[in-house]
């Protein structure tokens, strides 16, 4: 295997050293570089399937893990995703075709890595939330560089990977509200696409499920899916005067800053007042 990811770099490098003599052909360069990126991926995939490396460093190196070698779990990975992000606005930037389509590569060879070492890893549990994390990294990397179609096929892909991983041993690490959050995420780019009448529908539905635990016992997890629904609502209502200000304000933004800020003294993380700010302000 490693054979042949060395003689392909050599096929590369030596694309690279042609398109070198000429400048009016630096901007092509872009793509092989990014070649050279995959193949050592392929590279460091084969090191962690003989057992020279272990699984959590590739994981580290892909911005998949921290320092510990911990995956976050995707519904707490969806909920602190910051809500001032590209993914969830309107953008109308398109990506140079040559450029997206090495990006994309990119992205699908390390989600078909991560599905080889689900099979051969010793640590699936990790190793399937970072499958996870991955194809959540692609859908909003789709969505920033204004590529939405594909950002809602990543983000169904990733749904159909949540509803096949839950039927499996690690089902318990999936929250219940995780359809819920899902939805979250398709409003997020609907408004990509200029939709916000829908959108705002979804986050109404949301709101409304999760209201009558706003003075019960309401797990952390709904907590924070009712803080950024309201958020993201009001958000949205005001981009498209939907409602008078007052009603926002009250109904939307004052519940947001009061569920973040409760939320950010209770439990405060290195997420928290990235979520509690926009409310308040």
């Amino acid at each position: 295997g490693r054979s042949h990811i060395l003689e392909a770099r050599k096929s590369v490098i030596s694309d690279l050293g042609y398109l070198a003599g000429s400048e009016s052909k630096l901007r092509s360069v872009a793509a092989p570089v990014s070649k050279l990126s995959v193949l050592g991926n392929l590279d460091d995939v084969v090191k962690v399937l003989e057992g020279s490396t272990p699984s959590t460093l590739l994981l580290n190196q892909w911005g998949l893990c921290d320092n510990g070698g911990n995956v976050q779990r995707v519904g707490t990975l969806l909920l602190n995703s910051d809500p001032g992000s590209s993914h969830g606005k309107v953008t109308n930037q398109k990506s140079d075709a040559l450029m997206f389509r090495s990006l994309e590569t990119a992205q699908c060879v390390k989600e078909l890595c991560l599905k080889i070492l689900i099979k051969e890893s010793p640590d699936r549990r990790n190793t399937t939330h970072a499958l996870i994390s991955q194809v959540y990294k692609s859908c909003c990397l789709y969505s920033e560089l204004g590529r939405h179609d594909l950002a809602k096929v990543a983000l169904s892909r990733m749904r159909s990977l949540v509803d096949s991983f839950k039927s499996s041993e690690f089902r318990d690490d999936f929250p219940n509200t995780l359809p819920l959050i899902l939805h979250l995420e398709d409003a997020k780019i609907m408004t990509c696409q200029n939709n916000f009448d829908t959108a705002i529908t979804h986050c109404k539905m949301i709101v409304n499920h999760l209201k009558n635990y706003v003075t019960g016992a309401i797990d952390q997890d709904n907590r924070q899916l009712l803080a950024k629904s309201l958020l993201l609502g009001g958000i949205w209502m005001t981009h498209q005067n939907v409602d008078s200000a007052k009603v926002i304000l009250s109904s939307f933004f004052q519940k947001a800053a009061e569920l973040a800020l409760d939320i950010h003294n209770k439990t405060p993380s290195d997420s928290s007042p990235a979520q509690a700010s926009p409310a308040c302000f």
